[in-house]
């Protein structure tokens, strides 16, 4: 059953004649010495009713038994080919180790490696264009110490050393550092996957559930390479963290489940956060930014982004240039809280909640932004813009502007104790389509 499996898989990538050539002209083995493959790419197989002790390299008639004797007998730029360990559910139990040696290595399954404690693969590349392939391969870890992760990934960041692949495959709990570049493609990972440090990954057509995605940089590190983490078409069902100065974007396809905690943001000469969120957005998400005093900085871009849930940004520098946020055609269906020091603009959006203000100082600031946009169909009913806490000589200015003829104006309704309720009221709008207004709340 395993060789006619490996049978396919070669000619699937070419090898065809080369494993007829292993076979006799009736179909039976050859009976001989071993042979040994010496094709661009040797294959060497792994299966349940392999021996190490007999198996040899690139010989698909003596398979090994397991996956780390096959790591040690082959060389740069080989393909371990891996059966499944029996019927479904039975795993490889190792915990294996590539060895630095190895340039370039894939494993290409069907197969599950599941150890009953400790890390299943530990990748810790040093050569230049050092590459770990993944296809169609199951890891994880029965591991119970959450710490303890199914793959650990462990490289330099230096131009030209490092790359991992994963594709069609599943992948426990992860963690990815200061790797070059790393493409990750129709993937399951059922723990959180960690991402530090590293150059450009690209995530497509995949799901990370089981815990909170995580994407760090830290920019101290003059010679790290700092990526973009690009998540296209992809389901983020814990949601998604974001630590440092990352560079972070996620398609108009892409879904993050769980709310995004964007609390531990950095600032660095010439380090900034880069954000951008174009898709779907679930549970709470909270976006607190560390501008460089006197620098204006612009590291938060949700165009055509709709957020379910609350949405919180603010800045950890209330006197520093102002942080510039996109959000045009953006939906905020929740309550909308803006920090002290943020411009919002949001041409075209729709804020189908309550907008809220946050001050926490006594100069005059403009608390919501020097201009927000709303949009051209806000809902039926009132839109309340809350400022708070009340501040003696303090500007606020509120500006919303409708661009159609036939879309609702806004005029300001009431006075509260904690600041203004603007409603949508059509027979107030102009001849010219836009209404602004502006409020000062003195002693």
């Amino acid at each position: 059953m395993y060789i006619a499996a490996f049978r396919r898989a070669m000619q699937q990538i070419g090898l065809g004649p080369i494993y007829d050539a292993l076979i006799a002209s009736e179909g039976a083995i050859v009976i001989g010495p071993p042979v040994v493959v010496t094709s661009p790419i040797t294959v060497t197989y792994v299966a349940p009713d392999g021996d190490d002790a007999t198996a040899a390299r690139g010989n698909i008639s003596k398979p090994f038994l397991t996956i780390q004797a096959a790591l040690l007998a082959i060389v740069s730029g080989d393909v371990i080919d891996i059966a499944p360990a029996g019927p479904p559910g039975t795993r490889y139990a190792e915990n294996l180790v590539v060895p630095a040696a190895l340039l370039e290595v894939t494993l290409r399954g069907p197969a599950e490696i599941s150890p009953a404690t400790g890390v299943a693969l530990t990748y810790t590349p040093t050569g230049a264009r050092a590459a770990l392939n993944l296809d169609t391969i199951t890891i994880e870890t029965r591991d119970p110490n959450p710490a303890i992760n199914a793959l650990a990934v462990t490289g330099t960041a230096v131009v030209g050393t490092a790359s991992v692949g994963i594709k069609d495959s599943t992948i426990g709990r992860s963690r990815f550092v200061d790797m070059l570049t790393i493409d990750i493609f129709g993937t399951q990972t059922l723990g959180p996957p960690v991402f530090v440090n590293n150059g450009d990954v690209t995530v497509r057509n995949s799901i990370t559930q089981g815990g909170r995605a995580t994407v760090t940089y830290d920019g101290t590190v003059a010679t790290r390479v700092r990526g973009t983490h690009l998540f296209k078409v992809c389901t983020l069902r814990a949601g998604l963290e974001l630590v440092g100065e990352p560079e972070f974007v996620s398609d108009q396809a892409t879904r993050i489940e769980g709310g995004i905690d964007a609390t531990a943001l950095g600032a660095l000469a010439g380090v900034m956060p880069d954000i951008t969120i174009h898709g779907s957005c679930g549970g709470t998400c909270v976006f607190t930014l560390a501008p460089s005093v006197g620098v204006p900085f612009n590291v938060l871009d949700l165009t055509g982004a709709s957020f379910s849930d609350p949405v919180t940004i603010a800045t950890t520098a209330v006197d520093a240039q102002p942080a510039q946020v996109t959000a045009d055609n953006t939906v905020f269906r929740d309550t909308v809280t803006i920090g002290e020091s943020v411009e919002l603009e949001a041409s075209n959006a729709s804020i189908l909640g309550t907008l809220v203000g946050v001050a926490s100082g006594a100069s005059n600031r403009s608390i919501l932004t020097p201009t927000i946009t709303a949009v051209p169909a806000p809902p039926v009913g009132a839109l309340a813009v809350a400022i708070s806490p009340a501040m003696l000589d303090t500007n606020y200015q509120v500006i919303f502007e409708a661009r159609d003829v036939a879309s609702p104006a806004f005029y300001l309704l009431s006075k509260t104790l904690t600041g203004y309720t603007f409603e949508c009221v059509p027979s107030l709008l102009s001849a010219s389509g836009s209404v602004s207004t502006t409020v000062t709340r003195g002693p």
